[in-house]
Parts: structure tokens; C-alpha cells; sequence
């Protein structure tokens, strides 16, 4: 029953509404399915015995309206009641085609706002949450998972709501006719469904696990081994997550096939328990009445009343079993979406406007930071000011805290006390919204998509909104014009996924341009140089250097080199700024 009510959770009002209306047609569809059964006894039993046409009360008051249309003879009527009968179940299979169709729209396109819903969740966390995450696990959810909600939970749980309809239905009006063989008859199957069902559920719940965590390892295992193709190609290691990959994906399927083996082996079982006991039950009356008895005669509607009954309620009862079997088999993907969907209702959609003033300084004031995995100070009181047009540069050993200090002064963390601000105002801090507009930023590993030049450095601009001027000028802002001017096809080269066909120097040129294409106030270099050669770096940091009082610059550096022409320089140790002053200064230091 949880499971169902998260379910809910996935749909907005207007699905729910659509929901509604889907289980509208679906009781429409059971009746017609009753009046299409129903419409075949009148047509057998006269088939049977055509004296009913003048001893049934309710056959005569038809041929007294058949013969209104001259229809006399008991051959007219007869093919009159035929005819009824075929039009009904013709009526009944049309209408089930129709809510078929409208339930399948309904399904898939549940697929769409669920992955949408649950992308923008993904997007809209704190960056933090990233941290917190392994991306081939939110991958997984988003495209695996959200598939097996909607095709192995919300498909059969609505088939189980339509079948339990038909079941309701059909069992209804079989009691009107023999309360004792319906009863009987539907209590024996759906008995047999129950134990089956309480037999198995355990299984199915623990398949649904194992498949869930197979998944994850799956997904994890593929996504490592192509982000470091690379490697595994040098170190000669595609056995290794070859053996990583085989068990997680065996295990996966050998779920996906016992629950298939558990959701679907019943109906064989309870399909030769039913046809059985209609064999058992006709012998038997042959034994007790003899063949050509009038009992045997008057029987022989209600025994294809009920084959056709049955022929309705094996399939709506499987429906039933399955559906309940697939809660419990979905239940760890159900609670898994509902947890990440549950949790876009706590972050802050819409933060405070934020109007830049005039930029005269970045301040930084007893900031303090600590990731919520740990218990120990990341950044511990910095405080810093950072004048219009000058630069900073951070120095310090990895895991002294100075990526870290970069993430806060570009409002991706929030300092657990203290605030980032601009102009010593605490007004303007970095929780306004559009605060990052004001940063270009240029990362160690420069992400590229594959696309074209053009494309990369004006990432996220639609194609017709892309100022080609504004590019040319960004790549030779970057000196990165020389380069792409030798391609043939200039700007529109394609790159291949993370520009595997560009040297490291010519990334992070491509990564500086694209910080400039949307001329930030703030230029921050996270160790942008510190994994190119010697020649290379100088050149990159040449591009930038001409930046130099145009831009505000922070640089990160592992190398005091690299921060020469910076008007200050600080050292970060264990989170806490150990030194403060400029290069001679802190060279001197050093030595």
C-alpha cells in the first residue's frame, strides 16, 4: 500500500485527473464486457432448445418486437439474437481497443514528466549534492529506473485496476445467474492466485533488491571503464571490468527473469486448474444425466456461459496477481525515485533577486565550511578582499582547501557561517540569485562536449542565439584563433567527446574562451595549467596575463611560478590562510 501511495506521489494534479477519467472508461469497459458475455446466453440457449422463443417470458416480449420489424420466423429471430450478440462483443472489443490506447498514452507518456520531473530535480540540487553522488548512479535512476517504475509498476498496477473492474463485473453477473458455481468457480482461482502470491512474495521483494543493486554496479562499472578508456587501454585492464561488469549484469537479468518467471507461471498453472475442473464438471454430468438427457441440454448454455466467464476472469485475475507481484518487485526502484523526487521539494527554486551594484571589491568574511560527510573544518575564518581589477592568486598542497575556497566564492557551497559578499555589502552575497553570472571559470579538466568549436565555447547558448563575432573574439582573446583558423572547417570542426582531438593546451584555451564568451566580471583559473607542460603553461598563462586589470582574476596554483604576476598571493594550509602578501613576499618565504 505504500508503494501505491508513492506511486500517487510521481503524478500532479492534472495526471491524477487524467488518472480519473482512464478509471471512468475502464468501468465502462467492464460493463460492456458483462453485457457482451451476457448477450451469448439468450443466443445459446435458443441455439439449444428453440422452444424458449414461446415458453421464455423475456424471448417472447423480443420476438413480439422482432416481429414489429418483420421478423416472423424462429430462423429471422434467431439470426436477430446472433446478430445482437456479435455487435455487443464487437461494441466491447472497439471500447477495450479505445481505453487500451488511452491507458498506453496515459503509461508512456508518464515515462517523459517522470525523467523530466526527476532531471530537474537532479539539476536544481546544490551543487553539494554532486559531491555527495556518484553521476553514473543518478544516470541509472534517471534512464533505468524510471523505465522499470513506469513499464514493471504503474502498467501492471493500471492493468490490475482494470482487470479487478472486469473481475468485479463479470463475477457480478454470474452470481446473478448461479450464485453457487460462481462463487465457486471465481472463489477457487482467486484462492489459488492468493497462496501463490503469499508463497512467492519474498522472492519477488528480494529480486526486486538484488535488481536495484546489480543495476547500480552495472551502470557504475560502464561508466568508469569509458571515462578511463585511456588507461584501460594502457595498463591492459579490460579483464578487470569485464569481471566487474559479467556478474552485476548476470545478476540483473537472472532477477529480471525470475520475476518474469514469478508474474507470469501462475496463469499456466490456474489455466489447467479451470479448463480441468470444466472438463470434470461435464463428465460428470454426462455420468449422473446420460448424454441425451434435457437436463444435459439446459446445461449447455450455462456450461459455455461460464467457459466464456472464465475465458474473462483467468486473464483479469492474472492481471490482479501480476500487478501486486510488481509492487513488491518495484518497490526499491519506487522508493528510490520518490526519495530523489521528494527531496527537489527542499531546495530553494527561486532565490532572492540579485541585482549586481557596481563591482569595487569581493569580500570574503569569517567564511567556514564543512562538507556534511566529514567532521573537520574544510575552510576555517577567511576572510579576504579581493580589489576591482586586480589578482589573486591561491597557492597551497592538495587537500589544503583551495578548490574548495574557489567553490564558495562562486556560490556552488555555502559557508556554514560567515558570508561572501561584494563591496563589504552583506546585501549582495552569494546567495542571491544570479550570482554566478558574474564568474567565468576555467576548471583543471575542461568538459567538452562533442560538438563544434563554436558550439563548445558558447556552451549552452542556442544555436541562433551564438554571436559569432563573440566567439572569434573569445578564441582570440584565448590565442586560440591561430588554431582553429588552420582547420578546414575553421569554428564548425567538430571536437569529439571531450576533445579527444585537441591537444591539453588547446582544452584549456577552448575552456578560457568560453569563461569570456559571457564577459564575467570575475575570471577564476582552479588550477587551470598545473596538468600542462612547462611551454604550455607559460603560453596559456600569456592569454591570460593580457586579461590582467581588464578582469578581476583568481588563480589557483600548485606552482608559486604561476602566480608571478598576480598583486597578491595566498597560501591555504588546512583550510585556514597561513600567508598573505605578494609574490616577493611569500618567494622569499618559500626559501
Amino acid at each position: 500500500m505504500q508503494t501505491l501511495v508513492k506511486l500517487l506521489y510521481f503524478l500532479d494534479i492534472k495526471e491524477r485527473w487524467q488518472g480519473a477519467g482512464l478509471l471512468v472508461a475502464m468501468l465502462i469497459m467492464a460493463i460492456l464486457d458483462v453485457v457482451g458475455i451476457a448477450s451469448v446466453m439468450p443466443f445459446l440457449a435458443v441455439l439449444s432448445e428453440p422452444r424458449l422463443l414461446k415458453e421464455n417470458q423475456f424471448l417472447q416480449i423480443f420476438s413480439d418486437y422482432a416481429a414489429m420489424i418483420g421478423l416472423k420466423s424462429d430462423d429471422s429471430i434467431f439470426l436477430l439474437l446472433g446478430g445482437i450478440s456479435i455487435l455487443l462483443i464487437l461494441l466491447s472489443s472497439s471500447f477495450r481497443v479505445l481505453t487500451f490506447y488511452f491507458t498506453n498514452r496515459f503509461v508512456e507518456m508518464r515515462r517523459h514528466a517522470i525523467s523530466t520531473r526527476l532531471f530537474e530535480s537532479y539539476l536544481r540540487q546544490p551543487y553539494i549534492f554532486f559531491t555527495m553522488r556518484n553521476s553514473n548512479d543518478l544516470a541509472k535512476s534517471l534512464l533505468s529506473e524510471v523505465d522499470i517504475v513506469v513499464g514493471g509498476v504503474i502498467r501492471p498496477v493500471l492493468d490490475m485496476f482494470v482487470y479487478g473492474l472486469v473481475f468485479l463485473a463479470v463475477v457480478t453477473f454470474l452470481i446473478l445467474v448461479d450464485p453457487i458455481i460462481a462463487l465457486s468457480v471465481s472463489g477457487v482461482i482467486f484462492l489459488l492466485y492468493l497462496i501463490i502470491f503469499f508463497s512467492l512474495k519474498e522472492k519477488i521483494s528480494s529480486c526486486g533488491n538484488k535488481r536495484s543493486e546489480s543495476n547500480i554496479k552495472r551502470f557504475v562499472t560502464t561508466g568508469e571503464a569509458f571515462k578511463a578508456i585511456k588507461d584501460v587501454k594502457l595498463l591492459n585492464i579490460e579483464n578487470v571490468y569485464l569481471s566487474r561488469f559479467g556478474p552485476a549484469s548476470l545478476s540483473f537479468s537472472w532477477s529480471q527473469a525470475k520475476n518474469q518467471m514469478y508474474s507470469n507461471s501462475p496463469k499456466f498453472i490456474i489455466e489447467g486448474v479451470v479448463f480441468s475442473g470444466l472438463l470434470v464438471f461435464i463428465c460428470i454430468s454426462i455420468y449422473s444425466k446420460g448424454v441425451n438427457s434435457d437436463a444435459l441440454s439446459q446445461l449447455i448454455p450455462i456450461l459455455a456461459l461460464y467457459a466464456i466467464s472464465a475465458y474473462r476472469l483467468q486473464p483479469a485475475i492474472q492481471s490482479i496477481y501480476k500487478g501486486v507481484s510488481s509492487l513488491k518487485y518495484g518497490a526499491s526502484a519506487v522508493e528510490k525515485l520518490h526519495t530523489d523526487l521528494s527531496k527537489s521539494k527542499d531546495v530553494c527554486m527561486h532565490r532572492s533577486e540579485f541585482s549586481s551594484p557596481c563591482l569595487g571589491s569581493l569580500d570574503l568574511k569569517d567564511v567556514n565550511f564543512t562538507y556534511p560527510s566529514s567532521d573537520k573544518h574544510a575552510l576555517k575564518n577567511i576572510t579576504l578582499s579581493i580589489p576591482v581589477g586586480q589578482s589573486l592568486g591561491i597557492m597551497g598542497q592538495t587537500g589544503s582547501g583551495k578548490s574548495t575556497l574557489v567553490d564558495v566564492i562562486l556560490g556552488l557551497l555555502t559557508p556554514d557561517s560567515g558570508v561572501v559578499c561584494l563591496n563589504n555589502d552583506p546585501e549582495f552575497n552569494s546567495t542571491n540569485s544570479g550570482w554566478s553570472k558574474m564568474f567565468g571559470y576555467v576548471p583543471q579538466s575542461i568538459s567538452i562536449v562533442d560538438d563544434s568549436i563554436t558550439a563548445n565555447i558558447a556552451l549552452g547558448v542556442d544555436e541562433a542565439d551564438i554571436s559569432v563575432n563573440k566567439v572569434a573574439l573569445c578564441a582570440k582573446m584565448a590565442q586560440l584563433d591561430d588554431f582553429i583558423n588552420e582547420l578546414p572547417d575553421k569554428y564548425e570542426t567538430m571536437v569529439g567527446e571531450n576533445g579527444v582531438r585537441m591537444s591539453g593546451g588547446q582544452r584549456q584555451r577552448l575552456g578560457l574562451a568560453r569563461a569570456l564568451y559571457h564577459d564575467p566580471k570575475v575570471l577564476v583559473l582552479d588550477e587551470a595549467t598545473s596538468a600542462l607542460d612547462h611551454e604550455t603553461e607559460e603560453a596559456v598563462m600569456n592569454a591570460i596575463e593580457k586579461l590582467a586589470g581588464k578582469k578581476t582574476l583568481i588563480i589557483i596554483a600548485h606552482r608559486l611560478q604561476t602566480l608571478r604576476h598576480c598583486n597578491k598571493v595566498v597560501r591555504v594550509d588546512d583550510g585556514q590562510i597561513t600567508f598573505s602578501g605578494s609574490y616577493e613576499d611569500i618567494n622569499l618565504n618559500a626559501h
